[in-house]
C-alpha cells in the first residue's frame, strides 16, 4: 500500500529516528506519540500538565490538517502519563479539541519517554476517507460519558475500542484484587460494543493489556484463554494477537487491568501468522492477524525469547531490539508482507533511558523520514523478568 510520511519543522527534534512523526496509510493516518517538545527538542511547559497536554493536542491537529483532514477524523486516541492523576487535566484540555463524538480513549501509567520532564505522550490514528464516524456508548460503560472519550468509534470496515476494565457501568471497581475476575469484567465491556456494532470477539485483529501489577498477567491470560465464551473455543490458526504490558497505575484505584481492541468488521475470517519461534504458540494467541481481504495487521508485541520461552540477549538492548525485529519480520511474512509495510510501532521500555539504543538498533529497518509512526513509553514489567523491551506494530497491505 503507498504510504506518505510527514515530518514537519515543528518537530526537528524527531527527524534523527528511524520513524516519522505520521504515516498515511489508504484512508488511515497513524500518528507518533506527541510530547511536550518544541522543535529543538526543549520541553513545553515544564511541570505543566495542562499546558503539556494543549501542546500535544496542537501537535495532533496540525498533524491531522496537514494530512488533509481534521480532529472530527481521529478515531483513537493512547495516552501514557508521567503521573495517571493527571488524567483529570489532561481531559478537561482535550475536551476543547473534542467538543462531541469525541474518540476512543485508552489512559494509562507510565513511567516516563524520551525525556524525564515530559508529562504525557499521546499516540492517535485517524481514518481520512469518506464514510460517517460512528461513536458507541452503551449502558455497560457509561462512565467514559464523563470525559472527552467515546467508548469505542468506527469509521469504515475498522472500529477503536477504549480500554475496558474491571468496572460497573457507573465506574465502580469489581472484584477487588481478583485480576482473573477484572479480565472477564473488562471482556463483557468489550463484547458490548461489539454487540452494539454488530461485530463479536472473533473480529478483533489487535488487543492490548496494561496491568498494574505484571504477576497478574498469568491469572488474567489464564482465565481469558480457558472461557470458551472468550477466546477458550478459538481456533489456533484464527487467533487475535494479545500484547500484554505493565504500567504504573490506570485511571481508577483498585483497577488491576485494562484492555484496548482494534476489530476489523469486514466479511472476511480472521487469520493468524504465528512462527514457531514464537513461544505462546499452543496458545489461543497469534503472532499477528487480519481479516482475511481487510488491511490491517495487528502484530503481538515481541519479546526476546526463543520458541522454548527462553530468553535471547540476556542484558543486551541492541540484541533484543533486533530479535523483536526479526520476530515481526516473520509473523508479517505469513501474511505476505515485511517491514516496509509497518505504519506503527509502539516499544514498551523496562528503563526509557534506552529509548536512543533501542532506535539505533533499529535504524538498519527503517530510513529516517520514511519510517513508521513511532510511539516510545516506560514500562514497569513484562511478561519475564528478563525481557529489557516489549515492540508492537501495526501494518498495511
Amino acid at each position: 500500500m503507498d504510504k506518505t510520511f510527514y515530518n514537519p519543522k515543528s518537530h526537528d527534534w524527531f527527524h534523527g529516528f528511524p520513524a516519522s512523526s505520521a504515516v498515511r496509510a489508504g484512508d488511515l493516518l497513524f500518528i507518533s506519540g506527541q510530547v511536550a517538545a518544541a522543535a529543538d527538542g526543549s520541553i513545553v511547559a515544564p511541570g505543566d500538565s495542562r499546558g503539556q497536554a494543549a501542546h500535544v493536542f496542537d501537535s495532533i491537529q496540525a498533524l491531522v490538517e496537514e494530512a488533509g483532514g481534521s480532529l472530527d477524523d481521529v478515531l483513537d486516541l493512547v495516552s501514557f502519563h508521567k503521573d495517571i492523576r493527571d488524567l483529570g487535566a489532561v481531559a478537561e484540555v482535550a475536551a476543547k479539541y473534542f467538543p462531541s463524538d469525541a474518540p476512543a480513549w485508552t489512559a494509562i501509567g507510565s513511567q516516563g519517554t524520551y525525556e524525564p520532564e515530559q508529562l504525557i505522550n499521546i499516540k492517535a490514528i485517524a481514518h481520512l476517507g469518506a464514510g460517517e464516524k460512528i461513536c458507541y456508548n452503551p449502558d455497560r460503560l457509561e462512565f467514559f460519558r464523563a470525559f472527552p472519550m467515546s467508548a469505542a468509534c468506527r469509521k469504515g470496515d475498522l472500529l477503536f475500542i477504549s480500554g475496558c476494565v474491571g468496572a460497573d457501568a457507573k465506574g465502580n471497581v469489581l472484584d477487588h484484587g481478583d485480576h482473573a475476575a477484572h479480565a472477564v469484567h473488562a471482556f463483557d465491556g468489550i463484547r458490548s460494543v461489539l454487540d452494539m456494532a454488530g461485530g463479536s470477539l472473533d473480529d478483533i485483529v489487535d488487543l492490548h493489556s496494561f496491568h498494574v501489577d505484571p504477576r497478574g498477567m498469568d491469572l488474567a491470560a489464564e482465565s481469558v484463554c480457558k472461557r470458551n465464551d472468550i477466546f477458550g473455543a478459538t481456533a489456533i490458526p484464527n487467533a487475535a494477537p494479545w500484547t500484554a504490558i505493565g504500567t504504573t497505575g490506570l485511571a481508577m484505584p483498585g483497577l488491576l487491568g485494562e484492555y484496548k481492541v482494534i476489530a476489523d468488521l469486514g466479511s472476511g475470517q480472521r487469520i493468524a501468522s504465528t512462527p514457531d519461534t514464537i513461544w505462546w504458540r499452543t496458545l489461543p494467541v497469534s503472532g499477528g492477524s487480519m481479516k482475511k481481504g481487510g488491511s490491517l495487521i495487528g502484530v503481538a508485541g515481541q519479546v526476546a525469547s526463543d520458541g522454548d520461552g527462553a530468553i535471547v540477549g540476556s542484558g543486551d538492548i541492541a540484541a533484543q531490539t533486533a530479535y523483536d525485529f526479526d520476530q515481526i519480520e516473520l509473523i508479517l511474512d505469513g501474511f505476505g508482507a515485511g517491514l516496509s509495510d509497518v505504519v506503527e510501532i509502539i516499544s514498551f521500555h523496562k528503563d526509557p533511558r534506552a529509548i536512543p539504543e533501542v532506535m539505533d538498533a533499529a535504524r538498519p529497518r527503517f530510513n529516517s523520514g520514511n519510517g513508521p509512526a513511532w510511539t516510545a513509553t516506560g514500562t514497569t514489567g513484562l511478561w519475564q523478568e528478563g525481557y529489557l523491551h516489549e515492540i508492537h506494530a501495526l501494518a498495511m497491505v
